[in-house]
C-alpha cells in the first residue's frame, strides 16, 4: 500500500518566542527534519516559510501564557448536551476582574463524582483562554500564508508526555515544566490529570514552593486524599536549579531531560526549549 509523504509543522508559542519542529510523515511515522526558533516580533519566520515552501501548509500549535486559565468546577449531574453551557455560566464566577466581558473558549475534562457535599456533584477540570488571544495567533499565521489546524495547550501536551513515560511508577505525581520566564504545574492522580496551573516564573525558588503548596491546598477542597509521591521535572534546568527545588520540597524527584525522551532520534541541536513542540508532534502522529 502506498502512503504519501507530507510535511508537518508543529509550533510551541511560549512568551515572546516560538519553537518550531518541521517533520515529514510517512506511513504514520514521523521523521524530524528541522528545528528552528523565532522571536514573535521578528521577520525570521516569514523568511523560513518562504525558504521551506510552507505557504498554505496547515500547522498545529501548542499555546502557553498567562492568558490561559484552568479551574475545577463542580456542578450537579446533568445531561451530557447541557454540560458545556452550564460550565460556561459557572466559569464566569471564577474568572478575575477584567475577564467578565471577554469572550472565552474552553474545553473540559471530567473528574468524576465529588463527595464533599450533601448534594451529589460532578467535578470538571476546565482549561481555556481569551478568544482574542487565540485569534491573534490565527491572524498572525494567516498573514504568513499558514493555517492553524489545531490549537492545544501546554497542560494537555504534558498529560500526553506523562502517559508516555514507561517504567515509571505512577500514583500521585506533579510535573513541573519550567522555562526561563514561566512555569506550568500539572497534578496527576492515578494517571489522570486533575489540575494545572500556569504562572510567571523569574527563577525564584520561593515562588515555586508557594504555588505548589497553594495548589495542594486548593485540591484538598475537592479530593479526599491529596499527596504527592513524586515530582517530575521538565524544561530548563538552569545552574542546577532542579536539584535545589527537589531539596526544598523534599519529595522523590525525577528529572527528564529532552535527550532522555527524544535523544534516540539523533536530532542535532536538540534542547529543552523544543520539548513541547516535539511532544505535540508525536502526540498528533500517534493518535492517528
Amino acid at each position: 500500500m502506498f502512503f504519501s509523504r507530507k510535511n508537518q509543522v508543529f509550533i510551541h508559542i511560549s512568551s515572546s518566542k516560538m519553537f518550531l519542529v518541521l517533520g515529514q510523515e510517512n506511513n504514520k511515522k514521523l521523521t524530524i527534519q528541522k528545528l528552528a526558533q523565532f522571536d514573535l516580533a521578528g521577520e525570521e519566520l516569514k523568511t523560513f516559510v518562504k525558504e521551506e515552501k510552507l505557504r498554505k501548509k496547515e500547522i498545529k500549535v501548542v499555546l502557553g501564557g498567562e492568558e490561559l486559565f484552568s479551574r475545577i468546577i463542580l456542578i450537579p449531574e446533568v445531561p451530557k448536551k447541557e454540560i458545556k453551557q452550564i460550565l460556561a455560566w459557572e466559569l464566569r464566577k471564577y474568572l478575575s476582574i477584567g475577564w467578565e466581558e471577554e469572550e472565552i473558549v474552553f474545553d473540559y475534562y471530567p473528574l468524576g463524582p465529588m463527595e464533599f457535599s450533601l448534594e451529589k456533584l460532578q467535578g470538571y477540570l476546565v482549561v481555556g483562554g481569551r478568544k482574542k488571544y487565540i485569534q491573534s495567533f490565527v491572524d498572525y499565521f494567516t498573514n504568513l500564508g499558514l493555517t492553524i489546524k489545531m490549537v492545544n495547550v501546554e497542560a494537555m501536551v504534558l498529560k500526553y508526555l506523562y502517559g508516555e513515560f514507561k517504567g515509571l511508577k505512577k500514583s500521585h505525581d506533579c510535573c513541573f515544566y519550567l522555562t526561563e520566564s514561566r512555569a506550568v504545574l500539572t497534578f496527576f492522580q492515578n494517571e489522570e490529570l486533575i489540575y494545572t496551573i500556569n504562572f510567571k516564573f523569574n527563577g525564584s525558588l520561593e515562588t515555586l514552593k508557594l504555588k505548589f503548596y497553594q495548589s495542594l491546598e486548593d485540591l484538598q477542597k475537592y479530593f479526599r486524599e491529596v499527596c504527592i509521591d513524586q515530582l517530575i521535572l521538565l524544561g530548563t534546568n538552569k545552574d542546577g536549579f532542579f536539584k535545589e527545588l527537589a531539596n526544598a520540597l523534599n519529595i522523590k524527584t525525577i528529572y527528564m531531560d529532552i535527550k532522555d525522551i527524544y535523544g534516540h532520534l539523533g536530532i542535532m541541536n536538540l534542547d529543552n526549549n523544543y520539548l513541547m513542540s516535539m511532544a505535540l508532534a508525536y502526540k498528533e502522529v500517534n493518535k492517528k
